[in-house]
């Protein structure tokens, strides 16, 4: 379940900070949205390297999360370029399947581990961690391009990875008179979009962090840093 744009707003603008509530009176529909919209990243971006290691914040980031998309790739001499999804935000795990010309008809699946470009040279002379068919593993580095993954002594067929993606947008038209707004990128908005996270720490921690962003924007704030840091991390998620 997703939870609801309206209840994202009155919550925003019913705030117990007096400061952040005589701001937001003055805030249109479309300002409204823009604030939850960066704390939400800002919320998320804090959040996703933590789901590595934390279970019960994978959990919650859960519909975020793709599994086993196909890449699209070009073809080099020694590597394979993988383009990102549009929607693609972060890494989590990738693998291709790969054929040898000793055993055309067996395909195998390597595991793709990322390097950094000052090493890769060194890497790929390796006998130890150049990429390998016996081994079952690959290297690989990114660019703007994407995914540059290395072939060895073998093909990539296909290529695949888990990510998070990024989240929609969330909207409340309906709540402008009309039931539109332009949004910042100058964009007509008709359609509601609702905060995708089924999480009630995530979506008052989203809430608690958009107070304090038009705080910042509108008056003199103390300690920024030190009060995102506590909004975010306030929980046992420390």
């Amino acid at each position: 379940m997703a939870i609801k744009i309206q209840k994202l707003h009155y919550a925003l603008r019913n705030k117990t900070n007096h400061s952040a509530s005589e701001y937001l009176k003055k805030l249109t529909v479309a300002q409204v949205d823009y604030y939850l919209n960066e704390a939400i990243d800002t919320v998320l971006e804090a959040y996703y390297p933590k789901a590595e290691v934390n279970q019960e914040i994978r959990e919650q980031l859960r519909p975020l999360e793709i599994k086993n998309r196909e890449l699209p790739f070009t073809e080099n001499s020694d590597h394979v370029i993988a383009k990102y999804p549009s929607d693609y935000y972060r890494r989590l795990r990738q693998y291709v399947i790969a054929t040898n010309k000793c055993c055309e008809a067996q395909e195998r699946n390597l595991i793709v581990r990322i390097v950094q470009s000052d090493d890769l040279s060194e890497i790929l002379k390796s006998p130890n961690w150049q990429p390998s068919w016996d081994f079952e593993e690959t290297v690989a580095d990114e660019s703007h391009e994407g995914l540059h993954i290395y072939k060895g002594d073998f093909d990539i067929k296909k290529v695949f990875i888990d990510y998070y993606r990024k989240p929609l947008r969330v909207a409340a038209p309906s709540l402008e008179k009309g039931g539109t707004y332009i949004d910042e990128s100058g964009d007509t908005i008709s359609q509601n979009q609702d905060f995708e996270i089924d999480s009630t720490f995530l979506w008052r921690a989203v809430v608690d962090v958009a107070a304090l962003l038009v705080v910042r924007d509108y008056s003199r704030v103390e300690n920024f840093q030190t009060q995102l840091q506590t909004i975010l991390f306030k929980t046992r998620y420390e």
